[in-house]
């Protein structure tokens, strides 16, 4: 014990020796008696890391200044590794979209014939054949013709198309789709006594079965676009093949339909009265293609648009067909639904009829009315900007788009320096000058009470040597209660502006048809719906200037004729571009109608929908184009 208490106190007076030697350094230094205790703790220190209960009593011994630096830089160092945690999950958690779910879609009207043959008379119809029924072609979500049931076709002189089949395609019922369904869906279009109005479009068609996954298409003539037509449902043979042509729209399968496309007819609900309520389908787990994630899908009908709408309001539905953009104010919440604009094949223009109306013949006249519109602020005031200005007859999603066009913008000025060069003297009217004793001031008093016109304002007259007065007017007709009659009315504001007074005429929805197919007009705003291909020869070719064609301005140029032919013929996708470009050139030079704007078919749905990814359609079915890449559940997947 002795030794051990000697040894104790050896051991502590060298440290206190030690302490004392520090400490007298530490102030012989130059450093206050502070500094030195803290030095002092410092070297006996047995960790540079500050504990728990150190830094409890942090705030003791650093000023404020100091404890506010540290929790600045303490927040910074947070919030960085928030946002690096955040890119790290960004960049690293994928979505993976799970099979399941149901999707509800409101629509306006009712299916009455879910079937092939006559689904194109009716949009609802249309729909249901578009999910449950497969073509050789479809449209795909870019509005791009694509291979369908078709896995290749084979071309040497656009007269005779060979197509084959994919394999391992099967009918919802089961049995193998062959090339025998194939022929015998198109005999079936091709029978005058099924009445399908597809049947225009295969008068000068015939097929024949080259094996069981091949058929052969033979045309009369060259016809590039062919393929484009082959987008109708095909049809089993085992179970359409006994029905008689007179029972065809009459059985339960045009309500219960067998095909194989991604849908298939699950069940349908109707009211006591016998009105159908809802259409459900189900997803195909033996679809050859891209199987879908939604589980189910089911179509509510509804009577008009409001009571659609509110249903979208309230839930009851998770999208609708299509918006009337005068409808787009009546929905609400409108920050969780995605308004879908998609590229449509529908274009507005102002035709010329140069035979009703003699100063129509002057390309000086038809330039100046069209560079007194300005289209640009139609499309927004009356289309909410949804729709897109185009200046030639294709639409710019079209592959022969050719942007080396004449385009008449926005310009008054230049608008009256074409009148003024063609003669057509402009005066302006006050209310004082009403009663000037002229020729050309009688010719307006007269042309204004005729028509109810107002006469003060802006005129444009001849005047011949003998002093006969002609005044520069038009008649500008479009359906009455539509968008054309809104779009019609602000035309004509920009049309007087530069003194071509204009008169509307309000056509009934029910004799438009009548107006146009007798050229009962002057200038007519009113729709082409082009196909999925360039091919406008049933727009502008001389040979389709009758009262049963469509070249409704009776636009007549033989190059422009032979420019058609030669690119509708063609499989020479380059000559066909090169065809296509000059034929818009000429037209838009020549100028036989105002090209507005091409309109958008708005489709809304809720955001909790994903996938959607569409941006153009052909027919409003097409709108399912990518149903397939639709999901409405999903889960989080880590991924480096």
């Amino acid at each position: 014990m002795g030794k051990t208490r000697n040894r104790l106190a050896k051991y502590f007076g060298k440290t206190l020796s030690f302490l004392s030697h520090k400490s007298k350094r530490f102030v012989s230094t130059g450093l206050n008696q502070e500094h030195a205790d803290k030095n002092l703790v410092y070297t006996l220190a047995s960790s540079k890391i500050p504990t728990g209960e150190q830094i409890k009593h942090l705030d003791k011994t650093l000023t404020r200044k100091e404890s506010l630096i540290i929790r600045i830089l303490l927040a910074i160092v947070l919030l960085n590794i928030v946002y690096l945690g955040f890119r790290f999950y960004e960049k690293h958690i994928i979505v993976i979209p799970v099979a399941g779910g149901t999707y509800i879609e409101g629509v306006v009207g009712y299916p009455t014939t879910i079937n092939p043959l006559y689904d194109i008379n009716r949009d609802v119809d249309g729909d249901l054949s578009q999910l449950i029924y497969s073509s050789l072609y479809n449209y795909d979500a870019s509005g791009q013709l694509v291979g369908d049931l078709a896995s290749s076709t084979e071309t040497s002189d656009n007269k005779t198309f060979v197509v084959t089949l994919k394999d391992n395609v099967y009918w919802h019922s089961g049995e193998t789709l062959t090339a025998d369904d194939v022929v015998f869906t198109f005999n079936l279009i091709n029978n005058p006594d099924y009445r399908s109005p597809l049947r225009k479009n295969f008068s000068s068609v015939s097929i024949e079965k080259i094996s069981n996954n091949q058929v052969k298409f033979t045309l009369t003539s060259a016809y590039a676009a062919f393929p484009n037509l082959l987008t109708f449902g095909i049809m089993p043979q085992s179970v359409w093949g006994n029905i008689a042509p007179d029972s065809a729209s009459l059985t339960d399968l045009n309500l219960e339909p067998i095909g194989s496309g991604p849908y298939k007819f699950s069940s349908l609900l109707k009211s006591k009265q016998g009105e159908l309520k809802e259409y459900r389908l189900v997803a195909n787990e033996n679809y050859y293609g891209n199987k879908p994630y939604i589980k189910n899908i089911t179509f509510k009908f509804y009577p008009d648009e409001t009571e659609l709408i509110a249903a979208l309001n309230d839930g009851s539905v998770q999208g609708i067909a299509y918006l009337p953009l005068d409808q787009k104010h009546a929905l609400l919440a409108q920050n969780s639904l995605n308004f879908n604009s998609l590229n449509s094949s529908q274009e507005d223009l102002i035709f010329f009829n140069a035979t009703a109306n003699k100063s129509l013949a002057d390309l000086n006249v038809r330039q100046a009315l069209a560079l007194a519109i300005d289209k640009n602020s139609i499309v927004k005031n009356v289309y909410s900007d949804f729709y897109k200005v185009i200046d030639g007859p294709l639409p710019v999603s079209s592959f022969a788009y050719s942007n080396d066009i004449s385009k008449y913008n926005f310009n008054p000025s230049a608008a009256d320096e074409k009148l003024n060069s063609s003669n057509w003297t402009k005066i302006n009217l006050g209310q004082n000058d009403l009663t000037t004793d002229s020729s050309e001031v009688k010719a307006i008093i007269a042309f204004a009470s005729s028509t109810k016109e107002n006469p003060i304002g802006a005129w444009r007259f001849q005047k011949d040597k003998k002093g006969n007065v002609t005044l520069l007017t038009m008649n500008l007709s479009a359906v009455d209660g539509s968008d054309s009659m809104t779009v019609a009315q602000e035309v004509k504001v920009y049309w007087d502006s530069i003194g071509v007074r204009t008169v509307i005429n309000a056509v009934d929805p029910t004799e438009i048809a009548n107006l146009v197919s007798s050229r009962s007009f002057e200038t007519l705003v009113y729709s082409e719906i082009l196909g999925g291909d360039p091919d406008i020869f049933a727009f502008w070719h001389s040979s389709q200037t009758g009262d049963k064609g469509l070249n409704i301005a009776g636009y007549k140029n033989d190059k422009v004729d032979k420019l058609l032919e030669e690119a509708r013929a063609s499989s020479d996708k380059t000559l066909r571009i090169s065809d296509y470009a000059q034929v818009q050139k000429i037209i838009t030079s020549e100028l036989p109608a105002i090209f507005l704007y091409e309109q958008n078919y708005i489709y809304v749905q809720s955001k909790k929908l994903k996938g959607f990814n569409g941006t153009a359609i052909v027919s409003p079915s097409d709108r399912f184009a990518g149903i397939s890449n639709w999901y409405l559940k999903s889960r989080n997947k880590f991924s480096w």
